[in-house]
């Protein structure tokens, strides 16, 4: 594709493979930032760095797990006479996960 200014004069070209790159880097960025990582905090981000970020997250997501412990064990009789509910548990939870997650971008 020419990339071209207001006279029409020729300044450059854009290839197939620029545009891909482009987009490779920008899937990235946005899952880095899902998880909490900036787009500098690559692999060799010291681990105490990883942590500080991460731990707020982490903790309430530790907190809305117990939240949602304590409402599975106010059920815990009806699970016992329905067991097929059991089964549809970690369906559930993995459909909320995924919510979350569409949720943030």
């Amino acid at each position: 594709m020419p990339v071209i200014d207001k006279q029409g004069h020729l300044l450059g070209r854009i290839t197939v493979d620029d545009v891909i790159d482009v987009i490779d880097e920008e899937a990235s960025e946005d899952a880095y930032k899902m998880v909490g990582l900036e787009s500098e905090d690559k692999v060799f981000t010291k681990p105490l760095n990883s942590v500080r970020k991460r731990l707020p997250w982490l903790t309430l997501n530790l907190f809305t797990a117990l939240i949602v412990s304590s409402v599975v064990g106010i059920f815990e009789n009806t699970i016992q006479q329905l067991s097929v509910l059991a089964v549809l548990m970690p369906i559930v939870a993995g459909l909320g996960g995924n919510s979350g997650t569409q949720t943030l971008t």
